[in-house]
């Protein structure tokens, strides 16, 4: 089994690692759980994902076995699925931008909610927001007037924002919150509905 796999896991967890892949080091499955767990390239970052079917672990493993590209594999049974998720390991502290503290669900210190990738440059941050909240509206049923938080990693903040950390979106279709958050990826957009 792999160093890089952490000794705070549960115990009992099905572990694989003995695959080759340019995200991934390791997967896991707590069957008692339904919790799913991946460590990453390149410092060994865990997520963990809620609420995951035995069957999408088993179809990891079986692309693994049939000499399949196990990143593609996780990219379409887990992160396209929208499985909530939040990261488990401990993040190094950013000091050029405030990291504001999360008013979303938070779940073991981590926010919880719905991570979209969007990578469209020649979209503001703001309309690509506003189409993973419109994707999120339509999948969880949520109400369009709801005020919404969106967590991006620190460096997708705009400079004139960055002291603060965060910003408010205007003259866009729904009401939401940018914030900066270290342990969310460039690109990705974490969407979650503000406590009220």
């Amino acid at each position: 089994m792999s160093e890089q796999i952490p000794h705070y896991l549960p115990v009992g967890l099905k572990i694989v690692d003995d695959f080759e892949s340019s995200s991934l080091l390791w997967f896991g499955y707590d069957p008692d759980t339904a919790l799913f767990y991946a460590g990453f390239k390149p410092a060994g970052a865990v997520y963990e994902y809620n609420n995951v079917p035995f069957g999408i672990f088993d179809g990891l493993v079986s692309a693994k076995d049939a000499g399949e590209s196990v990143g593609k594999a996780f990219n379409e049974l887990i992160k396209k699925a929208g499985y909530t998720y939040q990261r488990i390991d401990q993040p190094v502290e950013e000091e050029e931008v405030k990291v504001t503290e999360p008013r979303a669900r938070v779940l073991r210190g981590v926010p919880v909610g719905m991570l979209w990738f969007d990578n469209s440059k020649e979209l503001s941050i703001e309309d690509r927001a506003q189409r993973a909240i419109d994707f999120y509206v339509k999948k969880y049923g949520a109400s369009y007037s709801q005020h919404f938080l969106v967590a991006v990693h620190p460096d997708m903040i705009p400079d004139e924002f960055k002291p603060e950390g965060e910003f408010d979106a205007f003259d866009t279709l729904y009401s939401f919150t940018f914030y900066a958050d270290q342990m969310v990826s460039p690109d990705y957009f974490l969407v979650s509905e503000a406590k009220i």
